[in-house]
């Protein structure tokens, strides 16, 4: 059986990389003091990074996912 998706172009690391570093440092982190003192859900990180579709970067190509690994 072919899967209902199309093969995902490939991943330029380096670009991904340094675009999570700005993710980081112009989204995530200005939010980060306020989510961690009012203990909420950090609503602003997750809509970053789905924007970017950073999101299933773990996941295999086969269910749509980058296919990235921990290492």
């Amino acid at each position: 059986m072919e899967s209902a998706t199309a093969p995902l172009p490939a991943v330029d690391f380096e670009t991904l990389l340094d675009r999570v570093h700005e993710l980081g440092r112009d989204v995530i982190a200005p939010a980060a003091q306020a989510v961690d003192a009012s203990a909420r859900f950090p609503s602003e990180a997750f809509g970053a990074l789905k924007s970017e579709e950073l999101l299933s970067a773990y996941v295999t190509p086969e269910f749509g996912g980058m296919g990235l690994s921990m290492t």
